[in-house]
């Protein structure tokens, strides 16, 4: 049976994948209309829709390369247990329950509301060293962790 912080795991590779395949489609796709894009007369209508199609053909290489920078870190995260939080912690407080490794958001497993942080994020940085029981405060609310995994 495949634990829980696997399972948050394996959504946040998916969902990076996700990401990756949609901006390599949407670049194709942005190549093509350029390709079959013919010069008409109106010369500056034809110059905006090149420009604007470059613009969205850079902005799809951008979350191409930020995302397989984000897969590079998270095949890098080491999931075994722990007992204190660290990159790869799977942290459970009277609030919110993190998974400390790459900056994703909300992911819900089996029922359960996950948040995959970055440990380099404001929260991330604060729950870094702490361990179960340890109280934080966050945005003017006291927190408890609950328990490391």
């Amino acid at each position: 049976m495949i634990n829980l912080k696997q399972k948050i795991y394996d959504s946040c590779i998916n969902m990076i994948h996700d990401r990756i395949t949609n901006a390599e489609l949407a670049l194709k796709s942005s190549q093509e209309s350029m390709a079959n894009e013919t010069k008409s007369s109106a010369g500056d209508k034809f110059e905006t829709s090149r420009a604007m199609l470059q613009a969205q053909q850079d902005r799809m290489k951008s979350v191409i390369i930020k995302n397989r920078q984000l897969e590079n870190n998270l095949l890098q995260t080491n999931l075994t247990h722990q007992e204190i939080i660290r990159t790869g912690a799977l942290v459970h407080t009277d609030q919110l329950n993190y998974f400390i490794s790459v900056g994703l958001g909300k992911i819900i497993i089996d029922g359960g509301i996950y948040y995959a942080i970055s440990a380099v994020s404001p929260i991330g940085k604060l729950l870094i060293g702490k361990q179960k029981g340890d109280i934080f405060s966050f945005n003017g609310k006291t927190g408890k962790v609950l328990d490391v995994e």
